[in-house]
């Protein structure tokens, strides 16, 4: 029997994890959003975009994730996180809203995981 590497599962939060160390060394759990293009690039789908990825279609999954960007301009870990999974997972939400559902049935799920809340 095979793992189907597309549903998502704590595998693929485990690379995020760590790819977002890269560009983190100092786990501020922020970083700059000039920066997701290329994170994205090296975390493959179904939450990254993997090196296959043609740039034009990156970026409208970028421009479709509307993640708030910080005054300097970083991005957060959770924020980016939520965005990913969102996409990933295919949830339409209105501009600028997040479910409270949605963040609860998340958060629940991800907190035994990775103990990031």
């Amino acid at each position: 029997m095979t793992r189907d590497s597309s549903i998502l599962g704590p595998h693929h939060l485990d690379e995020f994890v760590r790819v977002w160390a890269d560009y983190d060394p100092a786990a501020t759990g922020r970083i700059h959003y000039t920066d997701m293009y290329e994170m994205l690039r090296n975390i493959a789908p179904p939450v990254g975009f993997g090196r296959k990825c043609p740039y034009r279609l990156a970026y409208k999954h970028l421009i479709r994730m509307n993640m708030p960007v910080a005054e300097d301009g970083t991005v957060h870990f959770t924020t980016t996180l939520f965005a990913l999974i969102r996409e990933s997972l295919s949830i339409k939400m209105r501009p600028g809203t997040i479910s409270c559902t949605y963040i609860s049935h998340v958060t629940k799920a991800l907190t035994p995981l990775f103990h990031i809340f």
